[in-house]
């Protein structure tokens, strides 16, 4: 009665606890249930505070039964062990892999989104300014993530395309999996992250295209346009260019982000970095080592990235870069090198050739 009692009432409020505790009562099996032990492949979820107290209401004796025999509440350990165990392991490195591969590709098909929405804001054809505002309005005003689910969702409703892509899985071949080692096809979650990823994403590079080219006089188009330069030309020779050194740094700041909203893709099971360090870290009983695995991943991919995204600004920046300035100490000390002045000449010296 007691056993009955529990799964019935205590599990009422915690569906996944109901789920196990049926099986278990069909297989007339009563299960030495402790939630912060994880074995096997079922994950029995941890105990939260209403539960508890659910508990408690419910039945005294079976609380204090609970506490002393099947839920230590010792102190958790920290151990590094676990740590350099998952930092260098094949699973995880393979979701880093997916994780520069998801970002690389979101944000280039992105770019190209946002500067196909400013083109079409500033057309003539009468319906495509507005599409474009619909366009930006809808991928900027809706979450990321529901934006991901309807895009996964969308795709089961072609049955014959699905098949298509299970069967044409190259991720098969270099020994990814999804979440469970028998269920081997990714292309589907890993295309609907990369068309939700590219679309959310050229919503915003259509206004960071936008203020990079309104950025730019108009002159310089007009000047272009009276050499003969067809608007296409132009854009590509004269006004893109010049707008690359405003569009270039907020893009930069993009791409970071994109490296970190891939974890999005954990939910429609793709096992990026943060999904494959996740199914490691609920197992093992030991979650806060596994996160910070994850944790020491995306630092250095944003490093790496925030190092490249300085040089890429330097070179496109070159001709304003003035000289660095000296240090600290030498300035306080006064043994600074002071700058030539620059020498002016005279109009005479000018014509004269004089240097």
């Amino acid at each position: 009665p007691l056993r009955t009692y529990f799964f019935r009432d205590f599990t009422a409020t915690f569906y996944p606890l109901r789920l196990f505790a049926a099986r278990e009562l069909r297989e007339g099996r009563f299960p030495v249930w402790n939630p912060f032990i994880f074995e096997g492949s079922f994950h029995v979820p941890a105990l939260y505070l209403p539960d508890l107290l659910h508990v408690l209401w419910l039945s005294p004796v079976w609380f204090s039964w609970l506490l002393t025999l099947h839920l230590p509440l010792a102190a958790y350990s920290f151990d590094w062990s676990y740590f350099n165990r998952f930092i260098f392991n094949s699973l995880v490195t393979k979701g880093v892999f997916l994780t520069l591969v998801i970002a690389v590709l979101s944000q280039l098909t992105g770019a190209l989104i946002g500067l196909v929405l400013y083109l079409m804001r500033n057309s003539r054809i009468v319906g495509l300014s507005q599409i474009a505002n619909v366009y930006i309005w809808f991928f900027r005003g809706t979450p990321l993530l529901i934006q991901l689910f309807v895009i996964y969702t969308s795709i089961q409703y072609f049955p014959n395309f699905v098949k298509f892509l299970y069967i044409n899985d190259p991720f098969v071949n270099y020994g990814f999996f999804n979440g469970d080692p028998n269920i081997t096809y990714l292309l589907p979650a890993f295309l609907a992250s990369y068309i939700s990823f590219s679309l959310n994403e050229g919503a915003y590079m259509a206004e960071i295209v936008r203020a990079g080219i309104d950025s730019i006089d108009v002159g310089q188009m007009e000047a272009a346009r009276s050499l003969g330069m067809r608007y296409g030309l132009a854009m590509r020779r004269i006004i893109l260019p010049q707008a690359a050194r405003v569009i270039v740094p907020p893009l930069g700041n993009e791409f970071n982000s994109m490296l970190k909203t891939t974890s999005l893709a954990y939910g429609i099971g793709m096992r990026e970095l943060f999904g494959s360090v996740y199914d490691f870290a609920i197992p093992t009983g030991h979650p806060l080592e596994l996160f910070l695995v994850a944790s020491v991943w995306y630092l250095l991919l944003t490093t790496i990235w925030g190092l490249i995204q300085a040089y890429i600004e330097r070179r496109f920046n070159a001709a304003n870069n003035r000289s660095a300035p000296p240090p600290f100490w030498q300035r306080l000390l006064g043994s600074a090198p002071r700058e030539k002045p620059t020498e002016i000449l005279s109009a005479e010296a000018i014509i004269s050739g004089r240097r």
